[in-house]
């Protein structure tokens, strides 16, 4: 084997150096095919093989050599094709890395702005807003009777007050339609029209139908210097909650706590709170 390595490594090296003046796909940049050393390797080249030929046990030891050469190429290819699959892989698993969590860093954010959005509503208005109707719910409560129920030891009433007494019985039953027109006799008379009583028992027997617009406009007829102006002021208000007007009901509220006195004020200033 070692005597034919001479011949082998001069046949490859004659190969080299045809390959590389006389291309197969005639890249060269120039014709030297004419060339005294290119013709002179192509005729070594001949009697070379022309040698392989006549000694088959030099034709395989070439094979084997150039079997060789081509596995020590393609090893050398593999490994760098190894290590460039290696480094696009690293590469790669730092880019997943990398948009993973930038994706986290992502959801992280928008579920801040989402909390925020939630949050905030809360943080600028620590008292949220009741619905008028459910604040009406929570707060009315029917005024006391417009008059003492008579008593059988009782000395015989005046008609005005047999008046008043019949109504307050009707009122305490919830017979809307007949206190109606009982107090609507007592409002003919010119005291009872200037005491406001009258109106104002009227307007919460109107509330209590859900009437509105004939509620207000009796709490309206109550004049300024009634001792149930007060009163109207509360029950004002509450028809205007089921009306679902806050801004009238707030006005109502806040007239009865400037006023000083003390009827529901505690429980108004809760709800001018609501409001």
């Amino acid at each position: 084997m070692e005597e034919y390595g001479p011949i082998i490594a001069r046949y490859l090296e004659i190969n080299r150096f045809l390959d590389g003046v006389l291309p197969l796909d005639g890249s060269a940049s120039e014709d030297r095919s004419s060339d005294p050393e290119v013709l002179a390797a192509l005729e070594e080249k001949e009697q070379l093989e022309e040698r392989f030929r006549q000694a088959p046990e030099l034709m395989e030891a070439l094979k084997n050599e150039i079997r060789y050469q081509y596995i020590i190429q393609e090893s050398g290819l593999k490994e760098q094709k190894t290590q460039m699959d290696a480094r696009f892989k690293d590469l790669y698993q730092k880019e997943n890395i990398r948009l993973l969590q930038r994706r986290r860093y992502l959801m992280a954010a928008a579920a801040v702005v989402l909390l925020l959005v939630i949050a905030i509503p809360f943080l600028l208005n620590r008292n949220p807003q009741v619905p008028l109707p459910d604040l009406y719910a929570q707060h009315f409560e029917r005024p006391r009777d417009p008059a003492p129920l008579p008593r059988a030891e009782d000395p015989p009433a005046s008609y005005q007050d047999s008046l008043w007494q019949a109504a307050a019985k009707e009122f305490s039953q919830a017979n809307h339609q007949a206190t109606i027109d009982i107090l609507n006799l007592i409002k003919q008379d010119p005291e009872e029209t200037s005491s406001g009583k009258a109106s104002f028992y009227l307007g919460v027997v109107y509330l209590q139908m859900n009437q509105t617009d004939q509620a207000i406009a009796l709490f309206n007829q109550v004049s300024s210097t009634s001792n149930y102006l007060d009163q109207t002021r509360w029950y004002r208000a509450l028809t205007y909650m089921v009306m679902n007007d806050r801004e009238k009901s707030r006005s109502a509220i806040q007239e009865l706590i400037d006023s000083g006195q003390s009827f529901k004020h505690e429980q108004a200033k809760e709800i001018l709170e609501l409001l």
